[in-house]
């Protein structure tokens, strides 16, 4: 009975002792995790005279990011990291730019930019005009084309560089739903609104199988004022003719006839960038602006 009861306090040893070696190795796993995140954040250096701030925007522009430093430190070692760029951060990152006297130009970087809503765009677009008041340069580049937002941005530097095999493909806004009523039928499934007034398409996907006339006038309505501002301010940051801008936009093939089927050559003859340049020379030329010490 004595060596039962010996035996027994020392399996319930064992059984902790194993416990606590696992906790310990999951301890020890968290500890370099965390000191591999920490470690490779960015690191104080030396801001030559003349230099360029580059602003590389990343993914979809919001107000707030759907994942924490932690889980987006898990996301990137399996490959689901969620792309997005705070507005803030973008916004805090330029008026720095502007205070600095050792930055001279404004680099933006589009090629990893997929875009926002409009007025998160107008708010970044606010921040690089008040920033060309320090009557510092803001030069744009993308490697592969620019789209609507791209451009929208874009537009307001004072250089605006392009690849010469890349193009410009705007294509304005829209908007999509998607209905089940069809759905709801198949599995007999009713829907029971109650609305009052006219115009109320929020339900109508409950109900419908498509959109209807009053909820299209609407949406043509608003989406039409965003988007005459667009070409207005557009335009005006480029000074060119909100005609030739339409004209590149709705007639892109009988602009790519006139240009012998290249779109490259036709935005630049239009004034819709400055120059067509490789990365390789871009990147040349960067080096010529601030060639550091």
């Amino acid at each position: 009975m004595k060596i039962k009861s010996i035996m027994n306090k020392f399996g319930k040893f064992l059984d902790a002792t194993g416990l606590f070696a696992k906790r310990l190795v999951v301890f020890i796993l968290l500890l370099v995790l965390i000191g591999a995140i920490f470690s490779s954040g960015p690191k104080d250096q030396e801001i030559f005279d003349g230099s360029i701030l580059s602003l590389d925007l990343q993914g979809y522009l919001v107000e707030e990011k759907t994942q924490s430093e932690f889980e987006a430190a898990f996301a990137e070692f399996s490959g689901e990291l969620t792309n997005e760029t705070l507005v803030s951060d973008v916004i805090n990152a330029i008026e720095m730019a502007k205070d600095d006297e050792s930055i001279s130009f404004l680099l933006l970087e589009m090629d990893d930019f997929l875009g926002g809503s409009p007025t998160k765009l107008q708010n970044i677009a606010d921040a690089i005009r008040d920033f060309k008041e320090s009557e510092k340069k803001v030069i744009a580049y993308s490697g592969y084309g620019y789209s609507t937002p791209q451009y929208y941005l874009a537009s307001l530097a004072d250089e605006v560089h392009m690849h010469d095999y890349a193009a410009i493909v705007i294509t304005g806004y829209r908007s999509y739903r998607t209905y089940y009523k069809s759905f709801f039928d198949k599995f007999y499934i009713d829907s029971n609104v109650f609305k009052v007034g006219e115009f109320k398409a929020f339900v109508e996907p409950y109900f419908r199988d498509s959109m209807s006339d009053e909820s299209k006038n609407n949406l043509i309505e608003w989406i039409s004022v965003l988007w005459s501002s667009y070409l207005e301010e557009v335009a005006s940051a480029r000074e060119i003719e909100i005609e030739t801008l339409e004209k590149y936009i709705q007639s892109l093939d009988e602009v790519a006839d006139e240009s012998n089927g290249d779109l490259a050559i036709a935005s630049l003859d239009m004034g819709l960038i400055d120059k067509l340049i490789n990365k390789r020379e871009f990147r040349d030329y960067l080096y010529s602006l601030a060639p550091g010490e």
